[in-house]
C-alpha cells in the first residue's frame, strides 16, 4: 500500500499552494514511508526527485523549498511502501521517468514476471512496467487502456506530462483515489483516501472552500490540463475500454511480509470504524474474497 497525491492550479496564491502540497506528502506518510518523491512542471521549470526516505525527512531538508520559488502548475507527489525492490536503491522508488512522462502508483501487479520478459525495465519495482506500456503506445489515452488490458492487479496511477501539462488520472477496484476542487485557488488536488486530504488541507489552512469532493470511479479516465492562455483548468473524462477485472491483489509474498502487510493495512484502513479488522475481514467484506495460502493471493 502506497499514497498518491498531487494538484493541478495556477500560479496565484502560492504561498497556500506550497503549504497544501508539503502537507499532502506528510499525511500521505501513513500510506508509505519507505521512500518520497514528487515531480512537477510550470512548462519552463521542472524538477523530479526521490529518495528512500519517509517523508518528515524530505520535508525537514528542505527539498520541498524549491516549489515555493517555481510555483508549477501540476505537480504529483508519491510516498511508498515497498513491495517489489529495495527501496534504499533510489532507482526503485517513484516518480519513474520517461523523456517527459513522470508516472506514479499505487498498487501491486500480479503479472508482473510475465510482462517483464516483454517489456524492457530498469529498477526491479513493478510499477515501472505500466510506464513502459504507456511509452509504445502513439497516444496517452491508448496507453492507459492498453494498460487496462494488459495489467493483473490493483493499480491507482497518476502520470504527467511536464511539457504539455497534462495530468492523467486513473485506478481499478483495487486502489482509491480521492480529488476535489477549490473555485478559489483554481485548483483540482488529489490523495489516495479523503481522510489524508482533509488532514492535509487543514494543516495547510485549506479546510474551506472545496467543492464536488468525491472517489474517483474506476470506470474513467480524467485527463486534466492547465491552460496557461486563460489561466484555466480542464478536465475531460474517457470511458475505460477492455477493462480487466482481476480479483487478485498480492501475489508471490512470505507469511511474514503478509502478515506485516495486513497488520500495517488494518491499523491504517481501520481506524475509526469502532473495531479492528482484519486484512481478511476488509476484503471479503467488500469483494468475498478468501485468502489462497498457497498461491499467497486474494481470490473471489
Amino acid at each position: 500500500m502506497c499514497g498518491i497525491w498531487g494538484f493541478v492550479t495556477s500560479k496565484k496564491d502560492y504561498a497556500k499552494k506550497y503549504e497544501l502540497a508539503r502537507e499532502l506528502c506528510l499525511a500521505t506518510v501513513v500510506r508509505g514511508a519507505h521512500a518520497t518523491g514528487f515531480a512537477y512542471s510550470d512548462g519552463t521549470h521542472e524538477r523530479y526527485y526521490k529518495e528512500g526516505e519517509p517523508a518528515g525527512l524530505v520535508v525537514r531538508r528542505g527539498e520541498f523549498e524549491q516549489i515555493a520559488d517555481d510555483r508549477p502548475h501540476i505537480i504529483v507527489g508519491h510516498n511508498r511502501y515497498a513491495t517489489h525492490g529495495d527501496p534504499k536503491d533510489n532507482i526503485n522508488n517513484h516518480p519513474f521517468k520517461s523523456r517527459t512522462l513522470q508516472f506514479i502508483h499505487n498498487g501491486v501487479i500480479r503479472n508482473y514476471d510475465s510482462l517483464k520478459a516483454e517489456y524492457h525495465c530498469y529498477s526491479e519495482c513493478d510499477s515501472e512496467i505500466i510506464l513502459r506500456i504507456l511509452e509504445r503506445a502513439d497516444r496517452r489515452v491508448k496507453g492507459i487502456q492498453n494498460v487496462y488490458k494488459e495489467v493483473q492487479g490493483s493499480m491507482a496511477c497518476a502520470l504527467l506530462d511536464t511539457r504539455k501539462l497534462r495530468l492523467w488520472l486513473w485506478r481499478n477496484y483495487g486502489n482509491p483515489i480521492y480529488l476535489s476542487y477549490h473555485a478559489g485557488l483554481n485548483m483540482l488536488a488529489f490523495a489516495s483516501t479523503r481522510d489524508i486530504f482533509d488532514k492535509a488541507c487543514k494543516s495547510a489552512g485549506l479546510a474551506d472552500g472545496w467543492t464536488k469532493g468525491q472517489y474517483w470511479s474506476d470506470e474513467y479516465i480524467l485527463t486534466v490540463k492547465y491552460n496557461p492562455d486563460d489561466d484555466k483548468v480542464l478536465r475531460e473524462l474517457v470511458e475505460v475500454e477492455h477493462k480487466h477485472v482481476d480479483p487478485a491483489v498480492v501475489t508471490g509474498w512470505d507469511d511474514d511480509t503478509l502478515t506485516h502487510y495486513a497488520r500495517y493495512y488494518r491499523d491504517r484502513e481501520a481506524k475509526g470504524r469502532g473495531r479492528r479488522v482484519t486484512h481478511a475481514e476488509a476484503w471479503s467484506g467488500r469483494r468475498r474474497a478468501v485468502w489462497d495460502k498457497e498461491n499467497h493471493c486474494w481470490t473471489v
